[in-house]
Order: structure tokens, then C-alpha cells, then sequence
């Protein structure tokens, strides 16, 4: 398995690689807790290589020139993202197409909300 991680303001990116397992062995994940809570699942990865690569996506990209940056206030919410992603899925049946008739962004914003009060960390 490899991890990719940007590096703010560089055209470079971090790879690790290596071997990946999954573990729930309780007092690994109570060393994670955070604000109290314990996560249910972690991602071990044993590293056999780590390089740091330049890439010329990055670059042309503009990903670090926050001229190019859209407001924060242009962007779409959440919500409204979740309800396009809900109404163009092709998916078939009566389920399906209950969920697309049904699906607002009012719902949307709310489960979103409560999500992120109740499960963020």
C-alpha cells in the first residue's frame, strides 16, 4: 500500500509504502482517542520506502496560488453537493427513486450538522 501526502507550498509529494493491516487491539486505539472518543478501526502500514517525487500536476495545477483560489464563499455547501450526487445516480429501483424524490438540501444540511457534532472524532 503506498500514502501519498501533500506538502503545502511544494511541487513535491510525500510516498510512503509498505505493508498495510487493519487492527483493533483496544490500547492502540485508546492511544488515538481523541475529545474522549476511541476510534473503532486503525491503519497500520510498515514502511519499506518513503520518497518524496516533484510533480508537474502540482505545478500546473496552481494548487498553492491562492490567487487562482475560489472564495470560500463561492463554493458549494456540502448538502448541495450530497443532493446533485442523490438526484444523478443512475441507480434502479423503488428505492432508489424514493430517495431522489425525497433527498433536500434542508435534510441534507441538518444530517450533515449532527453528523459532525455526534462522530467528528
Amino acid at each position: 500500500m503506498a500514502l501519498l501526502a501533500l506538502i503545502p507550498g511544494e511541487a513535491r509529494f510525500l510516498e510512503v509504502s509498505g505493508i498495510a493491516s487493519l487492527s483493533t487491539e483496544p490500547s492502540l486505539l485508546a492511544s488515538m482517542s481523541v475529545e474522549g472518543k476511541v476510534p473503532k478501526l486503525a491503519l497500520l502500514l510498515e514502511s519499506h520506502a518513503a520518497r518524496l517525487h516533484t510533480s508537474q500536476a502540482i505545478v500546473d495545477a496552481g494548487l498553492w496560488d491562492t490567487a487562482r483560489h475560489v472564495p470560500a464563499s463561492q463554493l458549494p455547501k456540502m448538502a448541495d453537493v450530497f443532493v446533485d450526487h442523490v438526484r444523478r445516480s443512475p441507480q434502479k429501483g423503488a428505492a432508489a427513486a424514493t430517495l431522489r424524490a425525497l433527498v433536500s438540501r434542508t435534510m441534507l444540511s441538518w444530517a450533515l450538522d449532527h453528523d459532525y457534532k455526534k462522530n467528528l472524532y
